[in-house]
């Protein structure tokens, strides 16, 4: 009888061990049995068309009194998508009004306090702190053209204006970006 309660005992402690890694008796593997939820995910797409790198950022869900940005995949917004680039990026993406949209195409006007203006960006995300200003203006708007047509899976025709509707120009970058013309992923010279 000694033998069998022994047995039972290693075999008791052994399936506790087992069910506490695997997290076995509570739907999250926590302790109290409550179930959790990672927060969802969307993969962005930085940098210039042949360039592009995938950053995943976490959003909130779309709730009540929330502080953080939501999305909505089912339903994208291209206002949110661009706010949630500004996020990760530490670029000024602030927009002149809400973006434009018509049958097929939208139209984006920055504001003149933008990075695609000042040429400023937040120093302290490294990894998108970038000083040639033709570049930082071809790296914003080609990854803006990326994910809104990623968020809306297919390919958009997308226009991109200064506050008052004319064209971008950056005289010291050498770049106009025609107003009047869809986007197409190169900035055109001079």
């Amino acid at each position: 009888m000694r033998r069998n309660w022994k047995h039972f005992v290693i075999y008791t402690a052994f399936a506790m061990s087992v069910f506490s890694l695997t997290g076995c008796g509570s739907p999250s593997g926590n302790p109290g049995g409550e179930v959790t939820t990672a927060a969802p995910k969307m993969v962005l797409s930085i940098g210039t068309k042949d360039n592009l790198k995938s950053y995943d950022f976490t959003y909130e869900t779309a709730t009540p009194d929330t502080a953080g940005l939501t999305w909505d995949a089912n339903n994208p917004d291209a206002d949110t998508l661009i706010a949630i680039i500004a996020e990760v990026t530490g670029w000024n993406l602030h927009l002149a009004e809400p973006v434009s949209v018509s049958p097929g195409s939208f139209t984006i006007y920055f504001a003149e306090d933008s990075s695609i203006f000042t040429g400023t960006v937040d120093s302290s995300k490294t990894d998108f702190a970038i000083t040639d200003r033709k570049e930082l203006v071809t790296t914003i708007l080609d990854s803006i053209v990326a994910n809104m047509n990623a968020a809306y899976n297919e390919s958009l025709t997308i226009y991109f204006a200064a506050a008052d509707g004319g064209d971008i120009s950056i005289p010291e970058a050498g770049i106009t970006i025609s107003s009047s013309e869809p986007y197409t992923m190169e900035a055109e010279a001079e």
